[in-house]
């Protein structure tokens, strides 16, 4: 159920998106409201997406996800060749930066990088290369996206070829 309830913030937002113009999709509830009193629990319920303690539930992380500014698709894409790049179809949701001001840290085991993606200007869609010159084979990847700030936008598996297990990990994270 609660995955359900990330994919339909998912399709509402990519709709929005696509679309000149969208009322809505504001998140009221964003902390349940449920207390403990002595005698039992009081309170309106459990609807938020954190907890009465403030820690993030399953729809706070589902809701960044399709809010996230960097859509990189997380369908299955083929595996590359021993030290060729991982090229990812990707979508700019920023209003205001082109990807070129992002800086890309990659790690896949032992090996890791950072890269500077080319030009893709605020709402369009392009491809983004992930760099494997030194890599003996793409599995277990962590790549992680950043821009000015540091806050985590996006995290994600991503499957490789046949074999899902074997997904690189990214995570996306916004700096100011």
């Amino acid at each position: 159920m609660r995955d359900f309830w990330g994919e339909s913030i998912r399709r509402f937002w990519d709709n929005c998106f696509a679309s000149e113009g969208c009322l809505g999709g504001a998140i009221w509830g964003a902390i349940d409201e449920v207390f403990m009193l002595p005698d039992s629990p009081v309170g309106y319920g459990e609807w938020g997406i954190v907890d009465g303690w403030r820690r993030p539930k399953p729809e706070y992380w589902l809701a960044k996800k399709a809010y996230s500014p960097i859509h990189v698709s997380d369908s299955q894409s083929a595996t590359p060749d021993r030290g060729s790049p991982l090229t990812l179809p990707v979508q700019n949701r920023f209003d205001h930066t082109d990807l070129n001001e992002l800086t890309i840290n990659w790690s896949v085991g032992p090996d890791s990088g950072r890269v500077t993606p080319s030009s893709l200007p605020p709402h369009k869609s392009g491809t983004l290369a992930i760099p494997g010159a030194r890599l003996a084979k793409w599995r277990r990847a962590e790549p992680e996206v950043l821009s000015p700030g540091g806050i985590l936008g996006d995290e994600f598996n991503l499957p490789l070829g046949g074999r899902p297990r074997f997904s690189p990990k990214f995570r996306v994270r916004l700096r100011r």
